[in-house]
């Protein structure tokens, strides 16, 4: 607030965010305003909390230490700005390195036996050893009595193993498939 040094408090009031009139913060909700009574700012403030009526931005970390993340009539559900892609290279048990908590990876195109399993490793260095990585296929596999099953194992600090298995009973097609993973670590 060095601008406000040397100045009259005439001078200077719509320069200062206020509660309404009514007696400071209380459990409902309250527009902040300028200092001429204005509303001129998305942050709603109570002694309960705060809420915004536009994009809230936070540039350091949020800490949550009591109640739950909630999210409503998010049009767009939870978008996920670290996130990269990378595609295998010369066989389907190749590693790929990508260094993001979410991506894609597009598999080699090759052929998967039923009941047959392989295995590749993804080298990722925001996975730590207590990480929760949750991992899905986009199955492009076009040949009946195949399903392809992705998982992961082998979770240490900067990668971990992804598992893929063909539970049907008929052979998988050479085709390139695209694994989604999202990495959430817990400490």
């Amino acid at each position: 607030m060095s601008s406000l040094t040397g100045t009259s408090i005439s001078s200077t009031y719509d320069r200062l965010l206020t509660l309404p009139a009514g007696g400071g913060a209380t459990t409902a909700l309250r527009a902040l305003t300028d200092g001429d009574g204005t509303t001129t700012f998305a942050l709603q403030i109570s002694s309960a909390g705060i809420a915004s009526t536009g994009t809230l931005e936070v540039t350091g970390n949020s800490t949550i230490t009591a109640g739950n993340l909630i999210i409503t009539a998010a049009a767009k559900g939870i978008i996920h700005t670290n996130r990269g892609a990378v595609t295998q290279g010369i066989s389907a048990t190749t590693a790929v390195t990508l260094n993001t908590t979410s991506g894609i990876i597009t598999t080699y195109a090759a052929t998967l036996a039923a009941n047959a399993e392989i295995q590749f490793t993804l080298t990722n260095s925001t996975i730590q050893a207590d990480s929760l990585i949750l991992v899905s296929m986009n199955d492009m596999n076009t040949y009946a009595n195949s399903h392809i099953l992705v998982t992961t194992n082998t979770i240490a600090g900067g990668s971990c193993i992804v598992n893929l298995f063909n539970c049907g009973s008929g052979t998988a097609s050479a085709t390139a498939c695209h694994i989604h993973f999202l990495v959430i670590n817990n400490s």
